[in-house]
């Protein structure tokens, strides 16, 4: 599957290939040889790399595993930036390491930090992905996002934090379960994105092939997810709403048919996906499809992302 890459974008898939030599060289030293290539928790099936897919951006998109699968996820952050730093991403501030390494400090940590990178004509860009497994982030959501409460119920839980290098740009991501659609609403109008909910509607009635904000109105229902990232001088807020892909979506065949569907309906470029996925259209059965998202800002299209795990019999992965 990362062959395609070269036929999309010759330079920029060799500078992406470059840093998953240096991201990936902990997998590959691995003691535990050949397994250690199905032993990570950031892919369905273990992969440690995952292909990233936004119908807004052009760019060679994919998340990966950091270190070897026996070494300590407590240790992962330190090394991250360590790879930051000579991916020449550049430095991530220590006031922001040390907030980072405190929130995991104690905690039972099971993957601990990973790396995404952006590769396109107008270079390369790196977000770093910090676990959080434990109480006490309240105040940091509170800076970030404001005193409001985002949605007032047991069991909602910020369960990681993105940052982009160098822009600084930070994402936080949460678990909520089920929802009901009343508390998607109130996510939209908490975000002053209320106007949009009638397009959201829309979007999630094609993927998940029914009338969501209906059966939603019923009864709390899915394994909802969704991410925050704060606007800043030059970016407005976003709010993506996730969810993981088998159970919206089916296996590999259906989820590949559903997602160009909807991206042909709503007129949004999927093309990068359409064709580095071509092998899962006759997949039998299964899923290489990680999370997909829903993002919403103030302004524009909303947006469709898609993650999928590379290594697919017949692919070359």
């Amino acid at each position: 599957m990362l062959a395609r890459w070269d036929e999309r974008a010759k330079e920029p898939a060799l500078r992406a290939r470059r840093a998953l030599e240096r991201l990936l060289d902990g997998v590959r030293g691995s003691s535990r040889g050949e397994s250690a290539w199905r032993a990570s928790r950031l892919t369905p099936n273990g992969y440690p790399l995952e292909l990233a897919f936004a119908t807004d951006e052009r760019a060679l998109r994919y998340t990966a595993e950091i270190a070897a699968p026996e070494a300590e996820p407590a240790g992962r952050l330190a090394r991250a930036r360590e790879l930051l730093r000579a991916l020449g991403a550049g430095e991530l501030p220590e006031s922001e390491f040390s907030r980072y390494e405190s929130l995991q400090r104690g905690a039972e940590l099971h993957w601990g930090t990973w790396i995404g990178g952006r590769h396109d004509a107008g270079g390369d860009r790196y977000k770093l992905y910090v676990e959080v497994a434990k109480a006490g982030y309240e105040e940091l959501v509170r800076e970030w996002l404001g005193e409001r409460a985002l949605l007032e119920r047991a069991g909602l839980r910020l369960v990681m934090i993105g940052q982009e290098l160098p822009s600084g740009r930070r994402e936080l991501y949460f678990h909520a379960g089920e929802l009901a659609w009343w508390e998607i609403a109130r996510l939209l109008g908490r975000f002053g994105l209320a106007a949009r909910e009638e397009e959201l509607a829309k979007w999630m009635d094609a993927l998940w092939g029914r009338r969501v904000r209906q059966w939603l109105a019923r009864e709390r229902g899915g394994d909802f997810g969704f991410s925050v990232s704060p606007a800043t001088e030059s970016k407005p807020l976003v709010l993506t709403l996730l969810a993981r892909a088998p159970r919206v979506l089916g296996d590999d065949a259906r989820a590949r048919e559903k997602l160009l569907g909807v991206a042909s309906r709503f007129a949004v470029d999927l093309s990068d996906y359409e064709v580095l996925s071509g092998a899962l259209g006759s997949a039998s059965g299964g899923s290489h499809h990680g999370m997909i998202g829903i993002a919403i800002a103030e302004v524009g299209g909303l947006r469709l992302q898609v993650g999928i795990e590379p290594c697919v019999p017949g692919l070359g992965g």
